[in-house]
């Protein structure tokens, strides 16, 4: 399809979105880095003329929170949720994790205001993934509306590849758990859906696996349709590290 062919190729200034991400600093659920970085993207979502909401939830002794903004569609009722949390872990700056799968978001919501859609998105960018996916499962069963009519949500973490690795494919992820086990057959094929778009419309081979330990777990749990984008390349020596840099990204 050409016209989704001429959207892919308006991805733009992806490297300097990271770098920017990364310059914030540490982004730590509590730390003074994280809510610089909650800042930085509402200013962005407003600039692209969105009205960001901020879901406010306690960790411990620290306040997090989760940022979501919605495109809708002209006669939907369905939701496509895409989701990719904005703190890192530990003392990383986190360019890879999880500035890449942050940036993606972003210039989904750049590159999607002007388009007409046929189903209703909702981007939101997780706080504390790092610490036990507490946004998603603040979200999930705190302020989604159960009444909603969710098609799937889309996880992106850490898409951006190691340096001196092989980069060549991305791992697209589907529900392979059985508790419960009723949307494991929506997720497979929404999930080969996904593979083969991938290999339309990128350069990257397409490669299935399994869902887990992101923000994607609080849906999969709750019964709704998932699947998820992650990196393939499996040797990464940066993961949680200070050396998470975009400097040591593909």
């Amino acid at each position: 399809n050409q016209d989704i062919a001429d959207v892919v190729v308006g991805v733009d200034s992806v490297l300097h979105k990271i770098y920017a991400y990364e310059q914030i600093g540490i982004k730590k659920t509590g730390s003074p880095g994280f809510d610089s970085a909650t800042q930085w993207l509402i200013n962005a979502y407003k600039k692209w003329g969105y009205e960001p909401q901020v879901d406010t939830f306690k960790h411990l002794q620290y306040t997090s929170h989760n940022v979501r903004i919605e495109k809708l569609a002209e006669n939907s009722d369905e939701w496509i949720i895409i989701g990719a949390h904005y703190d890192s872990y530990g003392e990383s700056k986190g360019a890879n994790d999880n500035g890449s799968g942050v940036v993606a978001t972003m210039e989904m919501a750049r590159l999607l205001r002007f388009l007409q859609l046929n189903k209703n998105i909702r981007i939101i960018n997780f706080g504390a993934e790092e610490d036990g996916l507490r946004g998603s499962y603040y979200y999930v069963n705190e302020v989604l509306d159960k009444d909603e009519d969710i098609y799937m949500m889309l996880n992106l973490d850490q898409l951006g590849g190691t340096k001196g690795q092989d980069n060549s494919k991305i791992v697209c992820e589907r529900d392979e758990d059985n508790t419960p086990s009723v949307n494991n057959t929506a997720s497979w094929n929404i999930t080969d859906t996904l593979a083969s778009v991938m290999g339309m419309y990128t350069d990257l081979t397409p490669v299935i696996s399994y869902a887990y330990s992101s923000d994607y777990e609080p849906f999969e749990d709750a019964g709704y349709v998932i699947t998820g984008l992650y990196q393939e390349s499996d040797y990464n020596q940066h993961y949680h590290s200070s050396s998470d840099l975009a400097v040591n990204m593909d």
